[in-house]
């Protein structure tokens, strides 16, 4: 497969991912920082794993 088609896999798990978060967080009895902060965290998971797994690689 295509590099692209390996972005549009990604992106629709990352959007699907994101959703159920979004509906879980809002459904959570945490207060609304703490909530902000998951809803924060959940957005930049991908960036923060493919620069820990740069990181990992060039090691």
């Amino acid at each position: 497969m295509s590099t692209q088609t390996y972005f549009y896999i990604f992106l629709v798990l990352y959007i699907a991912v994101l959703i159920f978060s979004i509906i879980e967080i809002r459904k959570s009895p945490y207060s609304t920082p703490r909530k902000l902060m998951w809803l924060f965290i959940c957005v930049l998971m991908p960036f923060l794993g493919s620069i820990i797994f740069h990181w990992y690689r060039k090691g």
